[in-house]
């Protein structure tokens, strides 16, 4: 396994093209060649697809832009990156076999992901659904024992893959719990977001400070004035040098009281 690791998240633009060449001679020893990445690992395994011969591509949350007029998510990344040495082009892994890992209720993603298909020979896309996995799908699948479910059917080529969930493993995914308290509260069902978001805190070492904040607004919409502020001091506590916070905790208490 060769590994490329990106410094300042440049979502590997200054690699050069040396480095890509010297992997692909080795590469060339091997029968199969396989690219492999998560997010913007899975942006440059397709991205290089083309560039290193890979027989073919394994892509987890990939992005097709990270410009902010399409995406907000990495803005300042974006900002940061002068100029642009690998992109995916139309027609990128021209007879490669791309298969993209991701969860489709994440409308973020899910976006990025209707881009990418069109740049892809339909016959050589597959998709594997990952309900709740958010961006980071892949640990959703570890944390619920199916991820060696989804390798075994990627090593043996195949085009569709089951995945079969236990809930005594998806009570337990603080993956899990936090997408669906996510997805509930953007549909506006309270109850279950505060639910799933709370079974998520209870947890050992899940004191997520996103959580506490997306607890505090569904506590507001549950009528619970209370419980949010308690959620929004924790979070205080949590980043103490956010002034943003603070402030929204101070408004939030003298409503409270008055």
């Amino acid at each position: 396994m060769i590994a490329f690791k990106s410094i300042g998240r440049s979502w590997f633009q200054n690699i050069p093209s040396s480095a890509i060449k010297q992997v692909r001679d080795l590469a060339d020893e091997y029968e199969t060649v396989i690219t492999y990445g998560s997010s913007m690992g899975g942006y440059a395994a397709i991205a290089f697809c083309d560039e290193l011969c890979a027989d073919r591509v394994i892509a987890i949350a990939p992005q097709y832009s990270i410009d902010p007029d399409f995406d907000t998510r990495w803005s300042k990344e974006a900002r940061a990156i002068k100029e642009w040495h690998w992109t995916i082009k139309q027609g990128s892994c021209q007879g490669r076999k791309v298969t993209v890992i991701y969860d489709e209720l994440m409308n973020a993603d899910l976006r990025q992901i209707t881009h990418l298909k069109k740049t892809v020979q339909p016959d050589a896309w597959h998709e594997i659904h990952v309900p709740f996995g958010g961006h980071t799908p892949a640990k959703l699948l570890a944390e619920t024992g199916q991820i060696s479910v989804v390798t075994s059917a990627l090593l043996e080529d195949a085009d569709d893959v089951v995945l079969g969930y236990r809930w005594s493993k998806l009570r337990t995914s603080s993956t899990y719990l936090f997408n669906l308290g996510a997805y509930a509260a953007r549909h506006q069902r309270y109850k279950l977001a505060a639910l799933a978001l709370n079974r998520m805190l209870a947890q050992k070492n899940h004191n997520t400070p996103i959580a506490h904040n997306l607890l505090s607004t569904v506590m507001i919409e549950l009528n619970q004035p209370h419980l949010a502020i308690a959620h929004l001091a924790i979070l205080t506590h949590l980043r103490p040098n956010n002034t943003a916070l603070r402030n929204k905790l101070s408004r939030l208490i003298e409503k409270t009281v008055h």
